[in-house]
Order: structure tokens, then sequence, then C-alpha cells
């Protein structure tokens, strides 16, 4: 306290919620009731510190923030604190705090926010250690009621078993919200987390409900695309009861766009997905497939398919900044369907002007040159290199003396005549 005394008084420190959230962190409740009495104005910013305190079981801080809090009879900085607190207390799974809020302060109101923080926690490494918020203890093996008595998913689940879908938007929205949460953690005990939910605390009734859709709509498929296990994600919850007709969205063109082969292919085989049938599906999503290094896999399986890119989706394609193995891919794999010779030329010239503004390598330049793109010098100079600056030149220069061979010999023709 000495030195936060001298730093105070001689070092015209500032004061702001990141400095009380530190000292919160560390637990010096001392040290917070000295800072806040710095920053007499200090409103909304009351949720940062309160939440550090929160996820850390702090108590004594909690109690200086919240005494804080209500000494200013400001509504705003009530509702700040307790919001912090709650949201720090799912972050770090301390059951403890939430009963403790609920009990000792009448705080019951966690957000959909909070729920999903609590599902999507890691759990704690150390033995002993706090639990991950409920579903995070499930994933241990530990007692999820004992862990999480007040936790917002045990209290929807309450209410769910005496509702029906539609009465409640909230609580609907709650439900689907941690559902989703679950279904996309990053830990991987993620599979236990939707056991425990589904199973242990909605039972089938609300499980079957939500998962059909009936609590309100859900993006699953959208929240779990990125898991480099999405494939077993999606069957997981295929055999918990979504039904495989399931409309997600377009959950085909999240798999195409982000390299899952072979969910792609159990979407189109097992779900009834739109795929290479659909006339539609390249046009509207070539600019995502084959976007990064990894996508020729995903490239092979579409022609596999029977989907027949095109001419157009060259350039589409080079805006994009497909990598330079997927644009020569690309580039053989095309085809011109029922062109005529100029619109081909067209489409060359197109993808040649695209691809080099965007900073594609010589050899994708020289191999649509040599399919008769037309050089466009100025594309080159604004995203190539050195190297194909200087090529692009020499082409050009070479294009130019053709040109002037052949109105020569026009011109001798005609003087000839």
């Amino acid at each position: 306290m000495a030195s936060l005394e001298a730093a105070l008084t001689h070092c015209s420190c500032a004061v702001d919620r990141d400095v009380i959230s530190a000292a919160a962190a560390a637990g010096r409740a001392a040290a917070c009731a000295r800072l806040l009495l710095e920053a007499p104005r200090l409103t909304s910013n009351f949720d940062c510190p309160s939440a550090t305190a929160a996820k850390s079981a702090h108590y004594d801080v909690m109690g200086v923030l919240l005494a804080a809090a209500l000494a200013t009879d400001d509504g705003g900085k009530r509702a700040a604190c307790m919001a912090g607190l709650s949201r720090g207390a799912c972050a770090g799974g301390q059951a403890g705090v939430l009963d403790w809020l609920a009990r000792e302060h009448g705080h019951e109101g966690f957000s959909t926010f909070d729920v999903c923080v609590a599902a999507r926690t890691a759990p704690d490494a150390g033995a002993g250690g706090a639990a991950a918020g409920p579903a995070g203890a499930a994933g241990q093996g530990q007692d999820a009621d004992q862990q999480a008595t007040q936790a917002a998913a045990t209290a929807a689940a309450e209410q769910a078993e005496y509702g029906q879908p539609g009465e409640d938007a909230v609580l609907d929205g709650t439900l689907c919200a941690l559902l989703t949460a679950a279904a996309a953690s990053p830990t991987p005990c993620w599979a236990a987390k939707l056991h425990w939910l589904l199973r242990e605390r909605w039972g089938p009734r609300v499980a079957g409900e939500v998962l059909a859709g009936d609590r309100g709509e859900l993006f699953l498929v959208h929240s779990v695309w990125a898991r480099p296990d999405f494939l077993d994600r999606l069957r997981h919850l295929h055999a918990a009861g979504l039904p495989r007709q399931h409309p997600v969205g377009g959950a085909a063109v999240y798999a195409a766009v982000h390299g899952h082969t072979a969910a792609l292919e159990y979407l189109w085989d097992e779900c009834g997905e739109a795929g290479p049938d659909d006339p539609e599906f390249i046009d509207d999503n070539v600019s995502g497939i084959g976007s990064r290094p990894g996508d020729m896999a995903v490239l092979e399986l579409l022609r596999a398919r029977g989907e027949r890119f095109q001419l157009r989706h060259l350039a589409l394609a080079a805006e994009r900044r497909w990598p330079d193995a997927s644009l020569l891919w690309l580039l053989e794999a095309a085809e011109d369907g029922d062109l005529g010779p100029a619109q081909v030329r067209a489409c060359w010239s197109e993808a040649f002007s695209t691809a080099a503004a965007a900073g594609a390598g010589l050899q994708v330049l020289q191999a649509l040159r040599s399919r008769g793109a037309a050089v466009d010098l100025e594309a080159v100079r604004l995203g190539g290199s050195a190297e194909a600056e200087e090529w692009a030149a020499a082409q050009e220069r070479e294009e130019l003396g053709n040109m002037m061979h052949v109105l020569q010999a026009l011109y001798t023709v005609e003087d000839g005549g």
C-alpha cells in the first residue's frame, strides 16, 4: 500500500478500469478501495474489475466493488457490477460465487452470454482447481449439480420442464445458445458437455424440442465448421436427435469453403444437401472454395462428382486471391462451353488482369498468356514482382512487334496491288 500511495501522490498515475482490474486480479481489496477513491466517476467500467475478481473468487474484492457501486445510488453502476460478477463467475467455473450472488445479493439473472461462456470454458488442468463451468465439470466427470447449482443452464432446464416452446423467448434463446456453445466448445470434452446438457440436465423432451428447432433457430453448423473434427461433431449431433434434413443454411457450403471433404460427402450423400448437381453451387461459392492451400482436395472432389468449372470462374478465383496451385488447377479444369473465340479470349484476358493485380505468380500469368490472354502491363506493375513486370514488358514489346509485322505485310500487299 505504501508504494501505491507514493505512486498516486507523486507520479500522477491515471486510475482507470485496467488499473483496478489488475488489483482485483491480485486479490488486493485494500488497493481496490484506495483506487476507487481516485476514480469517483468510474461508472460502466465496473464490469471489468468485477468479472476479474469473480473469476478467481476474490470475495473481499467483490465486496469492495459492490459496496462502491451501491454507495453511489447509481443503478447503472450496480447493474454493471453484478453483470461483471456473474460473467466472471461463469467464466471461472466459480459455483460458489454464483451461489453467493444469489444468496447474499438476490442475483439470479444470468444472460445468454454468461451461459455460453460457462459452456465454452476449458477444464482446469490443475488438481483441485476450479471447475470450468457446469459443462466443463461434466467433461471432467465431476458432479455438475454440485458444481453449478445456480448456473443458468440448470435454471433454464428447470423452467423449461414446466413450459412449452414459444412461451418464453428469452428462455428458448438461452437453451439454443447453450447447445450451440457446447457443440462448438474448443475443448476435447465437447461430447461430454453435449451429453450433460441433452441427457442429464434437459431430458428427452426439452432436448428434442431444442434439437428440432422448436425452441428457436439453431446455428450449430455455423458455429462448429471451424473445428477440425467438424464431421465427428455433425454425426454426434445427428445421433443425438438433430434431424439429418435440418435446415442449417448451406452446411455443404461451409464444409466446402473450409476444406472438410469427408463432411462434404456426408452432407451430400446422407443429408440431402445441395451439391454439384445444383448449377448455382459453384457460381455462388467459387469465391470461397479453393481460396486456401489445402482446398485442392475439395476441388478434386467437386470435379469427381461432376462439377463443371467455367472460364468465368477464373476471374472470380483470381480476385479472391486463390493460391497459385489452385489457379493453375482451375486453368486446366475450366471449360469454355459454347463461348465463341472472342469471348474465350476475353475471359482469359480478364483473368490475366485480375490475377496480375492480385499478385499471382509468374507461372500463372504465363499459363494464361499461353491460352491467349492479352498482356496487361499496368496490372502486373500493380501487383506483380519485378520478374513478372520484366516478363510482361517483354511480352508487350513482342506483341507490338508482331502487330507491326502484320501491318507492314498489309501495306506491302496493298502497294503490290
